[in-house]
């Protein structure tokens, strides 16, 4: 068996259980209860009706995700009725509340965790990027992070692991999953079959540092080339005069 098919319909079967749920994140301590109680209530705050839509139980399996000084989050399971709404209207519903109330209660959809690390490897290839035109005191090209792709504007539009390795930056500081377990499994198998050419890739403004590298790279090998035509010159000399004598 294909072990790409395997390993496509596992991630398949994964998204499928996560996209029920989602994580409701900073919600103000302030409206802490019983977790049932505050699900209830944010069906409420996003306007969605139960009785017209006739899902009684649009939010269940509350449990908590995470807790601060002042806000709080919570994982829930989501009926697709209510997802439908909420992603149509109930957005909007709930950006007034947080406009009203001074809040900034977000409601996120869970990912797997390969789909998590892909995005935040993207994330972290930015900061790399801004970093690297830091130090050259030059302004960064423009990047956009969607889908699990970043986009270097006039450059093209890359998966994070193929980015990551035509930079060949330092990922020492790198704490996700690894490379190989993060790219798309059709990236992979293209890749590991040939037929996805992986070349160095040098960003718009950072070019000195590949021309310095290839400048040092020539002084080498002149200089072993220097090294060799002495050698040889010495040993035709030491040649001759065995001739001679």
């Amino acid at each position: 068996m294909n072990p790409y098919r395997v390993e496509r319909f596992i991630e398949g079967v994964h998204k499928r259980v996560m996209n029920e749920y989602i994580r409701i994140v900073n919600i103000p301590i302030s409206m802490r209860k019983e977790l049932s109680l505050m699900l209830e209530d944010f069906v409420v705050i996003v306007g969605y009706d139960k009785d017209r839509e006739r899902d009684y139980n649009p939010l269940s399996w509350p449990r908590p995700a995470g807790i601060g000084a002042s806000t709080m989050c919570l994982q829930a399971k989501v009926t697709y009725k209510f997802w439908r709404y909420f992603t149509s209207l109930g957005k909007t519903k709930l950006g007034e509340y947080n406009r009203e109330h001074q809040t900034n209660i977000v409601v996120v959809q869970e990912k797997t965790l390969r789909m998590n690390d892909q995005n935040r490897l993207c994330l972290f290839l930015r900061n790399l990027i801004k970093e690297k035109y830091r130090e050259k005191q030059k302004s960064p090209i423009d990047m956009k992070i969607k889908q699990w792709r970043i986009e270097l504007v006039g450059v093209g539009v890359f998966d994070p692991v193929i980015l990551a390795r035509r930079l060949d930056f330092d990922y020492r500081n790198w704490n996700g999953l690894p490379f190989d377990e993060i790219i798309d499994y059709r990236i992979k198998k293209d890749s590991l079959g040939g037929k996805l050419p992986i070349g160095p890739l040098t960003l718009p403004g950072l070019e000195e540092n590949r021309e310095a590298e290839s400048e040092s790279y020539s002084e080498v090998v002149n200089r072993k080339r220097s090294h060799k035509d002495k050698t040889r010159l010495l040993r035709a000399l030491v040649l001759l005069k065995v001739r001679v004598l």
